[in-house]
């Protein structure tokens, strides 16, 4: 039997799949648990990103049997116009991942590959409840960019049929004395194929464009803008939505997969940004939600793992301001300086700390490194943490690995590169927002009791939901740090005035507007209301 398989495809990316016959070193003992099916076994290369850099890429393939052999790897509409034969039976996929990153910390913290099965005659907007509001929002896609259209039209997300986790995956030497790691799955037709649950930008582009087109029917309750805040190196479009319910509240900023293989952070986002329209959490009762879902285009659209088109660190270059190498980084900064968020959180995925970790900037030290006046610097110091505490309340969060140290904003990665471009220290220094912070979350698993546990989407989505709860409890305590601040600043003058007024020593009309205002307020304590400052 041959199969045929394609990565030509938004976020695909494959160097080569080639079936080959029983290697000697794959023993029975690995086998024993799959199911009496035939086994069809493939070595599998992944590359670097864009074929040149120095960042290791992963895979995102999709694979079927073909009656005739195909050596190259296909285009997309090619593949699935491809002829199956009929009554295929079920086989084990046995994959021989040649290539892989640091294959003993993969298996310790239990990596395993995510696939789904796919119907090649079912489409997209079959599975889509709203016609009409699919056809709508492939039309907006094809004025952005056609390259958004093939995806979306031929390929269902992940809500539609959701990826499974591979049950197994374990380390081996093969005859060449290399390290691999072997997977199998079992399959009889067409079957996408993952390093981690992918997110493509077609997809995210759908999401958020289709989320404007639902929140068209309720604009008394809640607005969605689109705007095209630029273009990248390869000409997509950089977008920006603004969600909002109440025009006056201040802006909470989300941005991710400036690393396009930090798929993870596209579903937690995802989950923050519904229950929010949904009004399932308060979230736009507090905020406007400025959300910028892709920050790499370029870089998800070809697979990359972490560079953009350019095999650049996107995220260590936000210092420079270069609309032809950094056209993103530009027009983020550009556009967050004139925005002026009171919140920024930039999500990503890291292979080093278990669970979820918080990053934050040392406000207080940088103002001395600086030295500007510190009493606003120590008040928002003191909100930092208050923040960090109220995000990192479950069991989700590796509260111990929290950094907001002046390091964190100073240190290098281990290519060298410092964390002053990060998003997370220009947006403070340079867009000066009052708190921004980076959030991250382990690729694979989590810790529990002593117990590695492998992350699922709705792992994310909890993880999303309790966020979304977190920033709203972080703006009760903010209002009500202000005004119990303001009660202690204007109570002993407002009583020293009313003390005068009953000595006869001021006149009554005397008193102004404000300081009556002033008194009443820190008397009857109305300055706090259900976690909102009047």
């Amino acid at each position: 039997m041959n199969w045929a398989w394609t990565s030509k495809f938004d976020s695909g990316n494959c160097a080569t799949i080639e079936q080959i016959k029983k290697p000697k070193f794959v023993t029975e003992k690995a086998l024993q648990q799959l199911p009496s099916n035939e086994n069809v076994y493939f070595n599998l290369y992944n590359d670097v990103d864009n074929g040149t850099s120095t960042f290791r890429s992963y895979f995102n393939v999709l694979l079927r049997p073909s009656e005739i052999q195909h050596d190259n790897d296909l285009n997309l509409v090619d593949f699935l116009s491809l002829k199956t034969p009929e009554n295929q039976p079920t086989k084990n996929l046995i994959f021989i991942w040649k290539t892989p990153p640091k294959t003993t910390r993969l298996i310790q913290n239990l990596f395993r590959p995510t696939f789904r099965h796919l119907n090649p005659t079912k489409t997209r907007r079959d599975f889509y409840k709203y016609p009409t509001i699919h056809d709508k929002i492939i039309e907006e896609l094809q004025i952005l960019d056609e390259r958004l259209i093939e995806v979306n039209e031929l390929i269902p997300d992940y809500q539609q049929v959701p990826f499974c986790i591979a049950s197994s995956a374990i380390q081996a030497v093969d005859d060449d004395d290399e390290k691999v790691v072997i997977f199998a799955i079992s399959s009889q037709n067409l079957i996408q194929i993952s390093y981690s649950a992918p997110y493509p930008l077609s997809h995210i582009y759908y999401k958020y464009i289709g989320i404007k087109y639902l929140s068209s029917s309720f604009p008394a309750k809640l607005r969605v803008i689109q705007q095209e805040i630029g273009r990248t190196v390869l000409n997509f479009p950089i977008l920006k939505f603004s969600i909002i319910s109440k025009p006056n509240t201040p802006k909470l900023a989300l941005s991710c997969r400036v690393h396009p293989g930090e798929t993870l952070s596209s579903f937690l986002v995802d989950s923050i940004v519904i229950s929010a329209v949904n009004f399932k959490i308060p979230v736009l009762d507090n905020f406007q939600i400025l959300l910028f879902p892709c920050l790499n285009p370029d870089g998800v659209y070809l697979g990359n793992y972490r560079s953009d088109s350019l095999s650049q660190n996107l995220n260590r270059s936000y210092d420079q301001f270069d609309e032809k190498r950094f056209p993103v980084n530009t027009a983020l900064v550009r556009t967050l300086s004139v925005e002026k968020p009171l919140i920024l959180i930039d999500f990503h995925n890291h292979a080093s700390i278990l669970n979820a970790v918080l990053f934050g900037n040392d406000i207080l030290t940088d103002a001395k490194q600086q030295n500007l006046e510190l009493q606003t610097p120590t008040n928002q110091q003191i909100l930092n943490l208050f923040f960090c505490k109220t995000i990192t309340t479950s069991a989700f969060f590796n509260t111990s690995k929290c950094d907001f140290s002046y390091g964190s904003m100073e240190k290098t990665d281990q290519k060298g590169e410092g964390f002053d471009g990060t998003l997370r220290v220009i947006s403070h220094r340079v867009c000066k927002i009052p708190f921004s912070f980076t959030l991250e979350t382990h690729y694979f698993c989590y810790e529990t009791m002593g117990k590695k546990c492998f992350w699922h989407v709705h792992e994310m989505c909890q993880i999303g939901e309790e966020i979304a709860r977190g920033v709203c409890s972080f703006m009760a305590l903010r209002n009500l740090k202000d005004f119990l601040g303001k009660i202690i600043r204007f109570l002993p003058c407002g009583l020293e005035v009313k003390k005068r007024i009953k000595e006869g020593k001021v006149d009554e009309e005397g008193v102004s507007e404000q300081w009556r205002m002033e008194i009443k307020e820190a008397e009857e304590g109305r300055g706090f209301v259900q976690g909102n400052e009047k």
